[in-house]
């Protein structure tokens, strides 16, 4: 009987290690691979949520609200036309989340198809602790990964060489 409960106890731990590990290691080119998938299908949302919350405080505190106080200081004309580029108004971006911002401004039909024809071959990676630096075959992108709770996500503002890290 003791060994039963033991046997049951320690294959509970199992199960519950492997659920807590999703199951495998996920890698910094497993990342890319599903990013790339992500822009492919216009699907910024979740492009989003592959980036680290340091990404996320740029786009509000160093793209988001200067846009945002610079729109307020432009001329009317002026607003209109950026707001008609986000195809949104005026009033309704002043009201925006970075989120939000970030996907009127990655999506649409120009950026929904940049990475079509790549695959994931990698010609080199580095891992150091939780940051890694991969580039691929045929391709010309530095891709920067971060390893956040355990899963790594693409550092869009550094591998888009922004300059506001």
């Amino acid at each position: 009987m003791k060994r039963n409960i033991s046997l049951a106890l320690s294959l509970i731990c199992i199960i519950l290690f492997v659920l807590g590990c999703g199951g495998k290691e996920e890698y910094p080119e497993e990342a890319i691979k599903t990013y790339k998938s992500y822009v492919v299908n216009d699907e910024w949302d979740k492009v989003w949520d592959m980036m680290p919350r340091a990404n996320h405080e740029i786009w509000d505190k160093k793209i988001l609200q200067p846009t945002k106080e610079g729109l307020k200081q432009a001329p009317p004309d002026m607003q209109k036309e950026i707001a008609a580029q986000l195809k949104s108004d005026p009033e309704e971006i002043q009201g925006m989340d970075a989120k939000t911002y970030f996907i009127r401004i990655m999506g649409g039909p120009v950026s929904s198809g940049s990475a079509a024809n790549f695959g994931v071959d990698v010609d080199k990676k580095i891992i150091k602790g939780k940051s890694a630096t991969v580039t691929l075959k045929n391709e010309p992108t530095e891709y920067f990964l971060i390893k956040e709770d355990g899963i790594w996500k693409i550092d869009i503002c550094k591998t888009m060489k922004m300059g506001v890290n």
